[in-house]
Parts: structure tokens; C-alpha cells; sequence
């Protein structure tokens, strides 16, 4: 819809490769189901239609949810500049969503359970894929899961660390870790193949044989000039086919949930400071829930 309005603003971007400007198209295309239903262009979508619509046909995480909703911000600004009287624009809704927002919007989207989980892992034939289930649920970030060695594990505890921008390793902190994470780290750890199924083929790469629990593919690896890129590469391979619910968001959130759980947590007086600091050393960077009440929406949302 209003194609020829979308590819002018297109035209005022800095980057004009082929590339660029098919990606942006291909952003806008995410709107033409509810543009066709509403019979009105996203810049006039209201702040309960824009909902709606992320809601409905975004299936990605916060970062791109807010990387979408820029673009849509900044297009809405453009219309409401140079087409002021095609269309009905009241105000730029999209500005009223904020990264906050959307890490909320993901959370309390997505309800992983204990049984989906274990249907899922016993369905996955990569050691790394279990492994980055666990360490996402037992609070690693994904920083820390891309510098994680072998050697980092101590009795039930891990030593976190993060890549620097000279490939260097720097210690973070230091998390307890259970059996089952042990476990999987050790078997991804020593593998250096990995396994996937195209067109009813099994297919197998080579891993880097480096000392990461996280190797990016060989091939990657010896035909990139910039090492230290591929070794902090996104590894996220658990595929949609597996189990849609499984995510980085939806493994974090419900390790947070089972770790109040463990805390016997009843209602707000017994979110002390105390329980708090357990909970921001295991997951750090806890935001909101700082809040008590969030601690109690948050068993309620499993119940």
C-alpha cells in the first residue's frame, strides 16, 4: 500500500545499495497484512493497532522489534512532513514505544514451560544447542556464552567472562551452575561437528577446534579475515522447526521464574534485599525485577 510514498522515503536514505533498499522494503512488507485489513498505510496506524500488529505478525526478539519500530517512526515522520494531506495522521504513535516496552512485550509474550523445554532439548541432536538452553536459563548472557570455556567450570560453579575488542577474555562474575549445564557444556565442548536437515539431507560442518563450549563453523572461521568477528558471532542455532517457544528471552524469564520459585517466594514482603542481590549475581542486570511486584506477576503469569 502507498508503494510509491515508501520507496520516496527510501530515496532520502543515507545508503542507496541494492541491498539496503530491498531489506527496507521487506521491513514495510511485515505491515501489509493489517495495512489490507485496516484499508489505511502504518503512518496512520493508531498506538492499539501498532500493538496489534507486533503482536501478531512479529515473531523476533526486542532489539528487533525496536530496530522495526525506528524505521516505522521515522517513515511516519516523513508522511506527516511531506504528505500532510494524504493521509490521516494525528500523531507519530510509533514514538510512544521504547526499548523498556519491548522487553516487557517479549516477556510476557512468551510462557516456556519446564515440559516444552525438555520435549525440546531430547529433540535436538547438537550438544551446543542443549548448551545454550541451559546457560540461557541459568542466567549467562549472551556475551558469556560466546567466551565460555571448559576449563571456566569449578565444582558447581562458572567463571563468566566476555570478549574485549582485542580478543581478549574479561572476567565478569562468577555463577552456580547445575549438573545438567555441566554436562552439556562438556559434550559441546568436544564436539566439532554439527548437524542439520536440508530438503530430507543430514547434514554436517566442521566447527572451529578452538577451546570455546561455542564454536563458530570452520569454514566461517578460515575464510573471515576478522577473527575476533566470528568468535562473537550471534550463536543462537536452536531452529523454529524444534519448538517456536524456545528463545534467548523466553530460556532468561523462565530461569528467573524457577529461581524465585526455589527462593519460596509467597508474595511482596518476602522479595527482601537479599533475594534480590541472589537474583541479580545469578542473571545480573535484572531490571524490572528490582520490583517486587514484578517478582509476584511473574509466578502468577506460570500459574
Amino acid at each position: 500500500m502507498n508503494n510509491d510514498v515508501k520507496q520516496a522515503y527510501v530515496k532520502t536514505r543515507k545508503s542507496q545499495k541494492p541491498a539496503t533498499v530491498i531489506a527496507l522494503m521487506r521491513m514495510f512488507g511485515r505491515c501489509i497484512p493489517l495495512e489490507e485489513s485496516l484499508g489505511k498505510d502504518l503512518c496512520e496506524f493508531s498506538e492499539q493497532e501498532i500493538l496489534e500488529n507486533y503482536k501478531n505478525n512479529f515473531n523476533c526478539n526486542s532489539s528487533s522489534l525496536q530496530n522495526y519500530n525506528s524505521l516505522y517512526a521515522q517513515y511516519t515522520e516523513f508522511c506527516m512532513r511531506m504528505y500532510p494531506d494524504r493521509f490521516n495522521i494525528s500523531c507519530n504513535a510509533y514514538k510512544k514505544f521504547n526499548k523498556k516496552y519491548f522487553d516487557n512485550m517479549i516477556e510476557d509474550s512468551v510462557i516456556l514451560t519446564e515440559e516444552v523445554l525438555r520435549s525440546a532439548i531430547m529433540r535436538m541432536w547438537n550438544p551446543v544447542d542443549k548448551f545454550l538452553c541451559v546457560a540461557a536459563r541459568e542466567g549467562m548472557s549472551r556475551q558469556e556464552i560466546r567466551a565460555a570455556k571448559y576449563e571456566d567450570i569449578t565444582g558447581n560453579t562458572i567463571r563468566c567472562y566476555e570478549l574485549d575488542d582485542e580478543d581478549n577474555r574479561k572476567y565478569i562474575r562468577t555463577i552456580a551452575i547445575s549438573e545438567e549445564f555441566k554436562q552439556y557444556a562438556y559434550e559441546s565442548a568436544n564436539t566439532f561437528t554439527t548437524r542439520s536437515v536440508k530438503d530430507n539431507q543430514i547434514l554436517k560442518r566442521e566447527l572451529f577446534t578452538g577451546d570455546m563450549i561455542v564454536k563458530p563453523k570452520k569454514d566461517v572461521y578460515d575464510n573471515t579475515t576478522c577473527k575476533l568477528a566470528v568468535l562473537k558471532q550471534k550463536y543462537w542455532s536452536i531452529t523454529k522447526e524444534i519448538e517456536p517457544l524456545i528463545t534467548y528471552d523466553s530460556l532468561r524469564t523462565f530461569g528467573i521464574y524457577q529461581f524465585i520459585s526455589k527462593l519460596g517466594i509467597q508474595d511482596e514482603e518476602d522479595v527482601t534485599l537479599e533475594n534480590r542481590n541472589k537474583l541479580n549475581t545469578q542473571f545480573n542486570s535484572i531490571g524490572k525485577y528490582n520490583n517486587p511486584k514484578e517478582w509476584i506477576a511473574l509466578q502468577k503469569t506460570y500459574q
